[in-house]
Parts: C-alpha cells; sequence; structure tokens
C-alpha cells in the first residue's frame, strides 16, 4: 500500500527521528507523521526498534494511549509511524509554563496516565521511558485534563507463552531521571518498573522536579538504586497523606513493595479524588525499606533470572572511586604554622651563632 503525506511543519526532533504536522493525502485527516532519520536507515537494530515501537502503539487502541493511524515504509525509502494529531502541549512543556501543579491536578493526570499503563500491560506492553515529555495533554489544559501517552520506542512486547521478562544483560534503556531501580540495574522488567516512573512523575508535579538530580547519568542511576527518595511532606504541606502514601510506595526500590499493578494505582488515586477510604492492601508502604536499602537491598525472587548488570555496576563503582581519589588528591597538604617556622628558623640561627663564638671566635 502506497502511503502518502502532505508535510506543514516539523514538531520536534530526536535521537531516532522527526515528528512532522502533516495531512494523510488519502483519508484528508491531520495527523502526526514520525520519520526515522535517514542516516539510521542502514542500522538494522535502529529499525528493529522504530518497527517495535509501531507494532506496540498500534496494539493498544484506548482513549489514553496515542492512537497509530499507519506505519511502514514511504516511497523514499523512510519508515514512519503516523498517528493522531493532538493538539496541545505536554507535560514537560506545562511542568516549565506552571512550575507545580495542584494535587488535585495530579490525581487526576495519575489517574489517566495510570489508565493507560494498565491497558498496555494487559497487552504485554511495558512502557520502559515513561516520563513528562511522552505524556501529551490536549489542548494543554491542566484545568480538565485529556491525556495521551506516547513514546513507546523502546517499549518491551512480553512473550506471554514464556512468561518472561528477558533483556539483554547490561543494556539500559529508559531516561536517567525516572528510570526504576531494577532497569537501572539492567534487570529484567514487568509492569511494576513503569510504576515507579509514574511515582517519579506525580512527585514531580507536585515538587516541580524529579526525586533525583545528578551530574550525570550514572550518578542519577546509583540514586534510584541506593538513595531514599526526598519526603514530599518537607516541600508541600498541602499533599493530602493518601496521596503522599501512594507516591511512596510507587518509589519502592523493591518492586513486590509497590502495587502490585496499575489498575491497582489507579483505583486508588480515584479514591483521594472521591473522598472515600483507599481500598485496604491496595497501597502497602514499609516506611523503613526505602531507608535501610543502602544496606540491605534484596534483589527480587519473583522476577526470572534477578542479578545485578555488572557493566552497570562496575561503572557506578569506578565512577565512586574515582570521586574518592579526586577528593584524595585535592585534599590540600597539612602545612606548619607560620609562628613555628620562625621559631626554627631563629633555634637554627643560635645554633649557628654559638658554634661560631665557641669555635672560630678568638
Amino acid at each position: 500500500m502506497s502511503h502518502s503525506f502532505t508535510f506543514h511543519r516539523e514538531l520536534g526532533s530526536g535521537a531516532m527521528g522527526s515528528i512532522f504536522e502533516a495531512t494523510n493525502d488519502h483519508s484528508g485527516e491531520k495527523v502526526a507523521v514520525k520519520i526515522l532519520h535517514a542516516h539510521l536507515s542502514s542500522d538494522e537494530s535502529i529499525c528493529s526498534r522504530f518497527d517495535r515501537e509501531a507494532r506496540a502503539s498500534a496494539m493498544l487502541e484506548h482513549p489514553r494511549c496515542i492512537q497509530i493511524e499507519s506505519y511502514g515504509i514511504l516511497d523514499d525509502g523512510r519508515r514512519f509511524i503516523a498517528m493522531e494529531f493532538i493538539d496541545g502541549n505536554n507535560l514537560e512543556e506545562v511542568l516549565e509554563e506552571h512550575g507545580k501543579l495542584s494535587p488535585s491536578q495530579t490525581i487526576e493526570l495519575g489517574i489517566q496516565i495510570a489508565d493507560a499503563l494498565a491497558v498496555a500491560h494487559d497487552k504485554e506492553v511495558i512502557h520502559r521511558d515513561l516520563k513528562p515529555a511522552n505524556i501529551l495533554l490536549e489542548k494543554g489544559d491542566v484545568g480538565n485534563p485529556e491525556i495521551r501517552v506516547c513514546d513507546f520506542g523502546i517499549a518491551k512486547i512480553l512473550n506471554s507463552s514464556k512468561n518472561s521478562y528477558q533483556t539483554l544483560a547490561g543494556v539500559v534503556c529508559g531516561t536517567p531521571d525516572y528510570i526504576s531501580p531494577e532497569q537501572a540495574r539492567g534487570l529484567p522488567l514487568d509492569g511494576r518498573s513503569d510504576l515507579y516512573s509514574l511515582g517519579v512523575v506525580l512527585f514531580e508535579l507536585l515538587a516541580g522536579r524529579p526525586p533525583f538530580e545528578g551530574k550525570n547519568s550514572l550518578e542519577l542511576m546509583n540514586h534510584h538504586i541506593w538513595t531514599a527518595p526526598p519526603n514530599l511532606k518537607n516541600l508541600r504541606n498541602d499533599v493530602p497523606e493518601e496521596l503522599i502514601s501512594i507516591i511512596e510506595a510507587l518509589l519502592e526500590k523493591k518492586a513486590p513493595n509497590r502495587p502490585a499493578n496499575a489498575t491497582e494505582t489507579k483505583v486508588a488515586l480515584e479514591a483521594i479524588r472521591s473522598g472515600t477510604p483507599i481500598p485496604e492492601g491496595s497501597v502497602k508502604v514499609d516506611s523503613s525499606s526505602n531507608a535501610n536499602v543502602a544496606n540491605e537491598f534484596g534483589f527480587d525472587e519473583t522476577i526470572e533470572q534477578s542479578r545485578p548488570s555488572d557493566t552497570i555496576i562496575t561503572k557506578i563503582n569506578q565512577e565512586r572511586q574515582s570521586r574518592q581519589d579526586l577528593q584524595k588528591a585535592q585534599k590540600p597538604k597539612r602545612e606548619l604554622p607560620l609562628s613555628v617556622l620562625m621559631v626554627g628558623v631563629i633555634l637554627v640561627t643560635c645554633a649557628i651563632y654559638a658554634v661560631f663564638a665557641i669555635f672560630v671566635a678568638p
């Protein structure tokens, strides 16, 4: 089938491709078309990833997920994905404009994002790169939000017959600000990894920044693995305790301590919105687990082949050792006080005069 579009303007560009506002010449509908960069078309692994994004997104027919119109190869040989055109901003742009959102706005957005994740996980698709830039807000209206989750560019389509979440050991995908501890370690993943990223997003909507900051990607991943997140109570005093509890549960270092699935998270957030009690057991928080994670990080035995990525852990340890070596090298040498030096000079001078007086003077 031939695909033909009339392109109007570029909406944005990323590492893999550019997105254009366009019109489908066959249907006359306005669409957003993502086109793989020409210089990447010869890379089989990147083409495979681009095709995987198209297949994963096309599986998700739901109002909270970006809808795919078509995908394939243009007449000039470039790969493309045509999707519904959303007139609005992404959450990253919304945060740049507003700084922070209210608890009620955050709850509503959280419900809709969890709804999209629930659909994806039911289709055995995990996003692996959930972040504000991948959440589109129709017409940019935070007062009455309608969101679409997009960019399943590194999504993992799972094989349910094997009940396994295989990934390449040592290969870490995702954005370091929002990456889960198990994803940072290069471990196999399930939907609870996306729930951790959701917790980071909700934290940022309320605090105006993600829970962790670092000088580079490795430092950020190190924080996600080992550092307990800041207490939201110390950053804002208008956030309901129940919402803080949900975010704390989502940010648990160990996947089994998080809500079991996105639907459970959605139900808990809906309870806060309606002012009804959160269903018992839907949000479980061990207040000491994250605080003590540096001393007793336990791997999740419920996930197959749980083991740390030697590549990532080695890099983190090397970076930590390099910082320590640098601090030692930069540590100033202890110098003798000036008064001590002066006393020493005087004593040496007196000794010289004494020797001269005894053995040299007549």
